[in-house]
């Protein structure tokens, strides 16, 4: 099953409305007045001389309504669940990536995924071997 696959299940199964393209997912959260938007594009990353074509996870949010910030580690919180009952398991690194939202999920098939906070915008790359 892929990402894209994974998260369109996990939207149903947490109560929101999720709407697939090829190459996304954009999850509705009616209940938290946001959007949460889920694509995979072809990444090209070095990695001590060797090339790998890699997959970049970009997850974005939207505000409908209120302040953002309420909505960011709630956001965070739902990835994190979805991850770890994916696939793997998560590790928050230093105590200043934690405290700048961003944290790492390392799971069993080596894959690696970030997610950051960049102003009013989340990312998430995941890196496969």
């Amino acid at each position: 099953m892929s990402t894209l696959d994974s998260f369109e299940r996990y939207c149903k199964r947490i109560g929101g409305i999720p709407e697939r393209t090829d190459n996304s997912v954009t999850c509705y959260l009616h209940d938290r007045t946001v959007i949460v938007d889920i694509s995979i594009s072809e990444l090209e990353v070095y990695v001590p001389d060797v090339r790998r074509h890699l997959k970049k996870v970009r997850i974005s949010t939207m505000q409908q309504e209120g302040d953002f910030e309420f909505f960011t580690d709630d956001i965070i919180e739902v990835f994190v669940r979805f991850f770890k009952e994916g696939e793997g398991h998560v590790s928050y690194g230093t105590e200043e990536e934690y405290k700048t939202s961003s944290f790492y999920a390392y799971v069993e098939t080596a894959t690696a995924i970030r997610i950051k906070r960049e102003g009013e915008k989340l990312t998430v790359e995941v890196f496969k071997k």
